[in-house]
């Protein structure tokens, strides 16, 4: 079972279009079904996640636990995800100061 995990600071005020950008399941060689687990280390950090043309969350604000995801607890969004379709996990900062996120997505092939 393929997993990706990301850790990152997200600005002041800022944005991260894609945390999964480059990884090598961004763009699913098989069918799966993809779990998204999503914590933040402060309060006001808003995100999407997009998976294929699936919006399973649209600009929410996530867990402030800061840890990394906890398996099944954080895991709170999933999709059946078709061959070739794109995952992305879009970040925004509401606040004055920077977040760090992190980020664990946990496939299982069909």
């Amino acid at each position: 079972m393929p997993t990706m995990t990301a850790r990152v600071s997200v600005p002041a005020a800022g944005k991260i279009d894609n945390v999964l950008a480059g990884k090598t399941y961004e763009f699913l060689p098989f069918d799966a079904v993809a779990e998204f687990g999503l914590v933040a280390s402060a309060p006001g950090l808003m995100a999407t996640v997009i998976s294929g043309s699936d919006v399973l969350q649209d600009d929410q604000e996530i867990s402030a636990a800061n840890r990394m995801p906890v398996y099944p607890d954080d895991f709170i969004l999933n999709d059946v995800v078709a061959e070739g379709e794109r995952l992305v996990v879009s970040l925004r900062n509401t606040t004055a100061a920077a977040i760090t996120a992190y980020v664990v997505v946990k496939i299982t092939p069909l």
